[in-house]
């Protein structure tokens, strides 16, 4: 059960990092 809510845990922070790359990603093709 703990491990299955550390990959959570790791999926949802990659997809933060995604979310934050991308939103990067527009400020910097806007600029």
């Amino acid at each position: 059960m703990k491990k299955l809510f550390r990959q959570l845990e790791q999926s949802d922070l990659f997809q933060y990092r995604a979310e934050l790359l991308r939103k990067k990603m527009k400020v910097s093709t806007i600029n």
